[in-house]
């Protein structure tokens, strides 16, 4: 199935009129910050990135703190790096798909490591979601934006093994393939004949400004990552429902503010539900509700990122007075 003009959600209520929530709706959690690639937009071509690796201990406490704090729609094992790389991902997922505290348990994965054995062991972990970023569609665009020899034909191959696999033994697991437009642009149709039958669910995606290869004007981006009409949401929405933990056990409120020293707390030494109910994120939403200058999280001033990652009904504008409201009375207690 084509996916165009939409996140992979199709049934997202509208975040005001759930907010304030118990729990966030989706964790992100970086098992390790290393990758086999070095993609020209990312911050691993450039060095930058923390080489910590997740212990499988403190990732056991992660999980068990999030267990206490309530049921999440989704669970990612992400990040900058690959995590296909750590050694203990497959012990990884299936204790979080045995915790059962999230709808899905996804990897997003370059796919350049996937082969027969750990597509078997994924699947029997009971991963719930495959991601694959593809980061071209011939060899010649691998050695190009990600310095690396890889043979596309190989990759759909392993792909189609996962597949083969998963639908052999009846697992529920969704293989998704994207690709940013920008990668093979006048080249649409040879992506849709190449990679159409070897997943669940293909897109294109759109570069984002905090990945862009320079700062372009703003006003150039008429489409959000999805390629969905961007509007001009004021309010970030995503401080409100997810959490993104790095592999050093720091909490930050989205994806964007990772590579940065601010954080809300650490995972691995504090509780999470002090964490997500802590006065430090309750000041974060009110400030940013308020439209004042963020104290904490310095980053997101100025931060223009979650126009590109939202959807409208993430849209948080016309509802201001009333969740300062809710969120004052929380701050009270």
């Amino acid at each position: 199935m084509i996916i165009e003009g939409k996140q992979y959600d199709d049934n997202r209520q509208k975040l005001s009129d759930v907010l304030p929530i118990a729990s966030p709706y989706v964790v992100e959690i970086f098992p390790w910050d290393v990758c086999n690639f070095k993609c020209f937009y990312c911050v691993q071509s450039q060095g930058a990135v923390d080489r910590t690796r997740l212990a499988l201990d403190s990732f056991r406490k992660i999980i068990d703190d999030l267990a206490g704090l309530g049921h999440y729609k989704q669970i990612y094992l992400c990040g900058s790096g690959e995590p296909l790389l750590h050694p203990d991902i497959v012990k990884m997922v299936s204790y979080v798909s045995n915790a059962k505290i999230a709808d899905s348990v996804d990897i997003v994965s370059n796919g350049s490591l996937l082969n027969k054995e750990l597509s078997d062991s994924l699947l029997d972990a009971g991963l719930d979601r495959l991601r694959i970023s593809l980061q071209g569609i011939t060899d010649e665009d691998y050695q190009k934006s990600c310095g690396v020899k890889l043979s596309v034909d190989s990759l759909i191959e392993n792909i189609r093994y996962f597949r083969r696999r998963r639908d052999q033994g009846h697992y529920p697991c969704k293989v998704q393939i994207k690709i940013m437009e920008e990668m093979i642009r006048g080249r649409e149709a040879l992506f849709y004949e190449r990679f159409t039958d070897t997943a669940d669910d293909i897109r294109l995606e759109h570069l984002s400004p905090y990945n862009a290869l320079e700062n372009e004007n703003l006003d150039d981006y008429q489409s959000s990552k999805y390629g969905m009409d961007l509007g001009r949401m004021e309010i970030c929405p995503m401080a409100f429902y997810r959490m993104h933990i790095k592999a050093n056990g720091d909490v930050f409120p989205c994806c964007t503010s990772t590579y940065y020293d601010d954080c809300l707390g650490n995972a691995i030494d504090d509780d999470i539900r002090t964490i997500w109910h802590g006065e430090k994120h309750k000041k974060l939403l009110l400030q940013l509700l308020k439209k004042e200058k963020v104290t904490d999280i310095r980053h997101c001033n100025g931060c223009h990122d979650f126009k590109y990652l939202s959807t409208p009904a993430d849209c948080l504008d016309n509802h201001i007075d009333k969740l300062i409201e809710k969120y004052e009375q929380l701050s009270m207690r």
